[in-house]
């Protein structure tokens, strides 16, 4: 310990030349921006710069001993931080994090482009250093430094400890530094409905929807009503029944549904807008939800995918609400103890929601308990999710049968049918893998980035060989909907021929709409290939 604090005090005493212009602080940070980012204790990976943006992901991974005898931040990262304080004298704006956030509740900074409007890098709840610099000529330049602490236990039991962070330069005026304050949702009071502010709402978001259509290609334009569309839904503030908000909904399905031209950068950024549009307006509606379809914005594999496969998906999941009110209902019971639970981070919250989507039930964690009851009653054969947690949040799925459930969420310890009982055992030996993602992903800062894609593509495929085993050893019961629903499009024919059986007990599930729109679509594509092969092989026989 004594030799590392010499170090780090040797460090700070090396001489530096006096900084004493925006130009000098510049060339100054990006020198030692460069000399970070060649440390061989890094993991880095470099994103495309985008109109004068730099950026550089990094991940530095430590055992629990090192992290302990440094307080987390290494010799590199102790220097980089003290080159922020070298060049603050000059500086046009200067901010710095004094203690990592503990609630939502607080002001944070992010670097936004005017004009296009993009919602980029908040830091949140991180160690942070943002500075602006001018140029000799008047022009700014923007340097940022974040990166949050994390530790986790890998699939072995061996404890880890990890940096995740990113340092990042914006080069031009268009660029800014803006203040925003992060909400704590947990307090949020109960809306009154007004429906005359809601009809408001819906007319502008129609009239926008209109325009972004017609400029969907045109880059600012685009960007610009996006961002408008999401501020809007953003300060909308009033209570609205189910039905108003699925309303809300199709306007932003059809959006996401809008066809733009391919290549273009900020489209990822704009679906991002719409997907947020739609989770904030999903914080108003009054009560829970229990509503006749829902629609489900991202990817269904979730964070755990590769990129070569990630697609984005948008899909309605139609339900007979007479049928539904017909259905017998369910008993699920939840025990969650907060002892027993470890790297939870500050979880404040259970989160119940019936996959995907449309039946919520929040649930507040009380900060003088240590333990939390919870019980619900659903129609049966839907499959209903229990998150809690952070950034990778844990999460149980069960299924609603005729065989009432309790659960212990800390274990995964449980009293039910043997379905869910087998369910449950699948969802362990995925859960045991999980923590060896965060090994090869830089997750935090609202972006997840695969940073060693050779070992995170090696853990998805174990999920997916899990995954598939739940399909194909179930075909006697509902389970393969939920992971259908979820892996379907990364499946060959072949192998979802052989499990979409029509006389299945989980061929008529709701999940399983999209992937029977899926395999019906690669079925007619597989018999017109064998009809042209066959009119082919015929050709040549006469010739």
């Amino acid at each position: 310990m004594r030799k590392i604090l010499l170090i780090l005090m040797l460090i700070a005493c090396l001489p530096v030349k006096a900084i004493t212009s925006g130009d000098k602080a510049v060339r100054y940070l990006r020198k030692e921006f460069a000399n970070y980012l060649r440390s061989e204790k890094l993991v880095v990976r470099d994103v495309e710069d985008d109109k004068g943006l730099v950026r550089h992901y990094f991940k530095y991974i430590c055992n629990e001993k090192e992290a302990a005898d440094t307080g987390f931040v290494f010799s590199e990262l102790s220097r980089l931080e003290q080159a922020f304080g070298t060049c603050s004298a000059v500086a046009t704006e200067m901010h710095r994090s004094q203690e990592v956030m503990p609630t939502y509740d607080r002001d944070v900074y992010r670097l936004v482009r005017t004009g296009a409007r993009h919602f980029l890098f908040p830091i949140f709840r991180s160690h942070y250093q943002v500075a602006t610099f001018n140029h000799a000529d008047g022009s700014k330049r923007h340097f940022i430094l974040a990166w949050q602490k994390d530790k986790f236990t890998d699939s072995k039991g061996q404890p880890f400890c990890c940096i995740n962070g990113f340092v990042m330069e914006a080069d031009g005026d268009e660029w800014k530094i803006e203040r925003q304050t992060i909400r704590n949702n947990e307090a949020k009071e109960e809306k009154n409905i007004d429906t005359l502010r809601y009809e408001e709402l819906k007319r502008k978001l129609t009239n926008l929807k209109t325009l972004y259509q017609e400029s969907k290609d045109d880059s600012l334009k685009g960007d610009a009503y996006a961002y408008m569309i999401y501020s809007l839904c953003e300060k909308f503030d009033t209570g609205i029944e189910q039905k108003q908000y699925l309303e809300l909904c199709d306007i932003i399905d059809d959006l996401l549904a809008t066809p733009v031209r391919s290549g273009l950068p900020t489209y990822g950024q704009r679906t991002d807008l719409f997907c947020k549009a739609s989770m904030v307006i999903d914080d108003n509606v009054i009560g829970y939800r229990f509503t006749s379809k829902a629609s489900a914005f991202y990817t269904n594999g979730g964070p755990i995918q590769k990129e070569s496969m990630a697609r984005r998906l948008s899909h309605k999941y139609h339900l007979d609400s007479a049928i539904l009110a017909d259905m017998p209902l369910c008993d699920i019971t939840l025990d969650y103890d907060t002892r027993k639970i470890k790297d939870i981070g500050n979880t404040r919250y259970v989160d119940a929601r019936v996959f995907p989507g449309f039946y919520k039930g929040y649930k507040p964690l009380d900060e003088g308990r240590s333990s939390l009851h919870l019980s619900y009653r659903i129609p049966k054969d839907m499959f209903i999710e229990f998150e809690y947690g952070n950034m990778f949040r844990w999460k149980w799925v069960l299924l609603s049968d005729s065989v009432p459930v309790k659960m212990d969420m800390a274990t995964g310890t449980m009293v039910g049918s043997d379905i869910n009982k087998r369910f449950v055992g699948y969802q362990k030996r995925i859960m045991r893998l999980l923590p060896e993602l965060k090994k090869s992903m830089i997750h935090g800062f609202g972006r997840r980035l695969i940073i060693d894609r050779k070992s995170y593509d090696a853990v998805v495929d174990s999920i997916r060989e899990i995954e598939w085993q739940a399909i194909a050893e179930n075909k006697d019961n509902m389970i393969p909907a939920y992971y259908l629903s979820k892996i379907y499009y990364e499946l060959s024919f072949e192998k979802l021929r052989s499990v979409m059986l029509h006389d299945s007990p989980y061929a008529g599930h709701y999940l399983m709409q999209p992937v029977w729109k899926y395999y019906n679509g690669l079925q007619k594509e597989s018999t017109v290939a064998n009809k042209e092969g066959r009119s082919a092989m015929k050709s040549s026989i006469s010739l």
